[in-house]
């Protein structure tokens, strides 16, 4: 009896052990066949269109200036999950830099004819070539902005082309009465007729003080502002016009210009005289000397244009307005509101498309009438912003400081 209650209970055993088994197995094929949630599966971002850097993973407002956070696009979130797995790489390269330790001492060694001519070949391979990126200025980062947000802060855009610039020097003047350059001409004209009598005297003593006598008067000319060819070609001229107009005749028209523009001003250049007592009048003419001594007091220069005066209106000592046209010929040339004044250097923004901004610093020439001649920096056809570069700035700033902050941890 006994041996037929134990025979049951084993194979009461037997059977509970077999069905918990096939339930088991049944319920983990069910669970193997449920569909599995894609680890790629992509979570909605949001950020604040004005700080862009500020991101959420909720819908809501930014702390910073209240503004509604708008979802992140795509390609933008794609490169934040691009540069989050390159941080995560660069850490596992930190963690495998003692294993690679070994290998070291191979590549101190240098490199053999073979291995050097392969290595030259892979550098100047138009790939390689490709791959490599200017370096951008400190503290300023490459941003991209989404067309709405383009259109909302006002971003323009200019290209950058060769241009004939021109700069316009403006300056006050006064129609001549210089009782000191007609004298000093007169004493020159005088001294050269001395030097002429002079050569028929037997006395060397008679020539030799004659010579100096032109010498000195030379000299004073060239004190007063007269180049070697005004002062020849003044020889057989009547200067009364520099105290007294002529009838019909030029007049004298000196005019201050700054240190700055010295450079600038040349002999022979035109000129374009207003006077405020003719209204509606312009006079013309050209630069014939320019003085060789700056004004220490005013830190000006003065030039002296021979004008023509064909109806006598221009009187001596008369307020003139003086108009100097400096051609530069054809230059690279920059729009004037594209650049961005830090005091140490010059930025502008590169339009790069798709919304995309790069800063570069620029060496810029002269500055003419509403553009810069630009050295370097920035090529032939490339897209500078003219409007908004401000906001544009200040975010390149935030995102670089915002990196190096990332970076650093």
């Amino acid at each position: 009896m006994n041996k037929k209650i134990l025979i049951l209970f084993s194979a009461l055993i037997l059977g509970i052990g077999g069905f918990t088994y096939y339930l088991g197995a049944r319920n983990k094929q069910h669970l193997d066949h449920r569909p599995k949630k894609s680890s790629t599966e992509k979570k909605q971002m949001y950020h604040c269109p004005m700080h862009p850097t500020y991101t959420s993973d909720k819908p809501g407002d930014c702390p910073i200036c209240q503004m509604k956070l708008v979802p992140i696009e795509e390609e933008e979130h794609e490169e934040s999950i691009q540069n989050s797995e390159q941080q995560t790489l660069s850490k596992k390269d930190d963690d495998q830099i003692t294993e690679q330790d070994h290998a070291l001492h191979e590549k101190d060694k240098p490199p053999t004819t073979s291995e050097k001519s392969m290595y030259e070949k892979k550098a100047n391979a138009p790939e390689n070539r490709s791959q490599k990126k200017a370096v951008g200025p400190s503290g300023q980062a490459t941003i991209k902005i989404s067309s709405e947000r383009e259109q909302l802060i006002g971003v323009k855009s200019s290209v950058v082309n060769i241009r004939e610039l021109k700069i316009e020097i403006r300056a006050q003047g006064q129609v001549a009465y210089d009782v000191e350059l007609y004298n000093a001409i007169s004493e020159y004209k005088t001294a050269q007729s001395a030097k002429e009598k002079a050569k028929q005297s037997p006395w060397p003593d008679v020539q030799e003080r004659a010579e100096s006598l032109v010498n000195a008067s030379i000299l004073r000319l060239r004190q007063l502002g007269l180049s070697q060819e005004e002062i020849k070609r003044i020889e057989n001229k009547d200067n009364t016009n520099l105290i007294l107009p002529e009838k019909n005749g030029p007049v004298w028209v000196y005019a201050q210009i700054y240190e700055y523009e010295s450079a600038l001003a040349k002999v022979g250049q035109s000129i374009e005289i207003k006077a405020k007592s003719l209204p509606g009048k312009k006079f013309s003419g050209k630069i014939r000397a320019i003085d060789p001594i700056l004004n220490k007091e005013t830190r000006t220069l003065r030039i002296r244009a021979e004008v023509l005066n064909p109806e006598n209106l221009l009187k001596p000592e008369m307020f003139v307005e003086v108009k100097i046209q400096v051609p530069l010929g054809n230059k690279l040339a920059l729009p004037e509101e594209a650049v961005l004044h830090t005091g140490e250097r010059n930025l502008v923004f590169v339009s790069l498309g798709q919304g995309k901004y790069e800063p570069r610093e620029v060496v810029l020439g002269q500055e003419a009438e509403g553009y810069y001649e630009l050295i370097s920096g920035v090529s032939k056809g490339e897209k500078v912003v003219t409007s908004a570069n401000f906001l544009i700035d200040s975010e390149s700033k935030l995102k670089a400081a915002v990196s190096g902050m990332g970076h650093q941890h």
